[in-house]
C-alpha cells in the first residue's frame, strides 16, 4: 500500500487489490466499499466462550480467540492468554460470580508481575490484553458502565 497521510478534511486514500477499490480511508475513518475478511491477530474473527479452569498456569484454560467470554471463575479458577503475535489485542470478559486469575502465555509476564504469575480479573470486568514483546502482556481493565 502507498504511504499516504491523512490530515485535513478530503484527503483519500483508496485501497486497492488487483485494481479494483476495496477501501476508502479518510480522516474520518476507513469505508468498506467491498466484501472483506480479516484474519489479523488485531481483528477479532470470533467470539468464544470458555470455561475457567485449574489453579496454576500449566492447568488454566487456553484462550485461543481474541474475544473470550470465561464462566465459572470462583477466586481460584483461570485461564491462559496464548504465545500471540507481538502486537496481538486479546478481549476477555469474566462473566464468572468472582474474581478469575489470568495468566499470560507460558514463560511470559503481564505488567510487572513476575513470570507465568496470574493477574485478578474482577467478577464481571473484561479486560483489554495487548502482547508488547516476546514475553511482555499489558492489560487494562475495562470499566463497567
Amino acid at each position: 500500500f502507498p504511504s499516504h497521510d491523512i490530515g485535513g478534511a478530503g484527503d483519500q486514500t483508496q485501497i486497492q487489490v488487483a485494481g479494483t477499490n476495496v477501501a476508502v480511508a479518510s480522516s474520518t475513518g476507513v469505508a468498506i466499499t467491498g466484501n472483506a475478511s480479516f484474519t489479523d491477530d488485531l481483528v477479532a474473527a470470533s467470539f468464544t466462550s470458555y470455561a475457567s479452569a485449574g489453579t496454576v498456569t500449566g492447568d488454566a484454560v487456553a484462550i485461543v480467540e481474541a474475544v473470550s467470554n470465561i464462566t465459572g471463575a470462583d477466586g481460584t479458577k483461570g485461564a491462559r492468554l496464548p504465545a500471540a503475535t507481538n502486537g496481538s489485542i486479546y478481549i476477555v470478559q469474566n462473566n464468572g460470580s468472582s474474581a478469575l486469575k489470568l495468566y499470560p502465555h507460558t514463560g511470559g509476564a503481564i505488567g510487572g508481575a513476575a513470570t507465568d504469575a496470574n493477574v485478578s480479573v474482577a467478577a464481571n470486568a473484561m479486560v483489554l490484553c495487548y502482547k508488547a514483546g516476546t514475553n511482555l502482556w499489558f492489560c487494562g481493565e475495562a470499566p463497567n458502565a
